[in-house]
């Protein structure tokens, strides 16, 4: 059991996100509208369903749901609410109907804006700044990613320093994913990926040489993670010192 999850996932072992969910919960029953502000993939719309589980999510680039909002349900869920492009019908639609709306931005939203529309605003700071969150959401995507693809693999054996925190949890657990299924790969399956990608991207006279650090640049790589030196990376993988020292140069960009 992970301590800090509740039914909808959100993680709460940072500071930052026990203070969110000690605003959501105080939420749950005072009827304000709320702003939960933070870059993409910080779990805004998993709190957001955490105060209002049973409310529509409505997209905020979808200005004709949001104008059939008041038949749709007396308080709803507006992700990306930087994108609407006429607040002041929603502000209109809101205030005439009396819903309430619990919106979600990646964007800062600025003060006026914030006072005609929220009572209280949430901010969800990125995984690089609540580490602690990190294992644990690790974990929770790591099961899942178990029971969905059918795979048994050992959760002491990721490594947490390369996961992918560039979009926070939305890449966290594609890069879990992707570590799980890279793990169990068949030489076939890897044949078969890299069909794929040949077959998007072939089409030019030097395709041979062009496509060849798709093997040299990941056999060199993890040569060079394994011998102590590269005079014994060109022994073992029977290349010359200097065709060794050039391949190492020209793959800079993936060792």
């Amino acid at each position: 059991m992970v301590v800090g999850v509740d039914v909808t996932n959100f993680i709460a072992i940072s500071k930052s996100s026990k203070e969110a969910l000690k605003s959501a919960n105080l939420l749950k029953s005072v009827q304000i509208n709320c702003l939960i502000e933070g870059d993409i993939g910080t779990g805004k719309t998993t709190l957001a369903k955490y105060i209002v589980p049973n409310a529509p999510i409505i997209n905020g680039n979808n200005f004709d749901e949001i104008l059939n909002l008041s038949t749709l349900s007396n308080v709803a869920i507006i992700t990306d609410f930087e994108n609407i492009t006429n607040l002041q019908k929603l502000y209109e639609i809101i205030s005439k109907n009396r819903i309430r709306i619990i919106a979600t931005t990646k964007k800062k939203i600025n003060d006026d804006l914030f006072d005609q529309f929220f009572g209280v605003k949430i901010f969800l700071p990125s995984l690089k700044e609540r580490i602690e969150d990190l294992k644990p959401l690790a974990r929770y995507f790591f099961n899942e990613a178990k029971k969905t693809l059918g795979i048994d693999i050992d959760e002491h054996s990721i490594d947490y320093s390369k996961l992918d925190l560039s979009q926070n949890c939305i890449s966290l657990k594609r890069s879990i994913y992707f570590y799980i299924l890279s793990k169990n790969l068949k030489d076939n399956e890897i044949i078969s990926i890299l069909e794929i990608f040949l077959e998007k991207n072939i089409g030019t006279t030097d395709d041979y040489r062009k496509f060849l650090y798709l093997y040299e640049a990941p056999l060199i790589k993890v040569a060079l993670n394994k011998y102590k030196s590269q005079l014994q990376v060109a022994e073992q993988l029977g290349l010359n010192r200097n065709t060794l020292r050039k391949k190492i140069n020209d793959l800079k960009d993936f060792l």
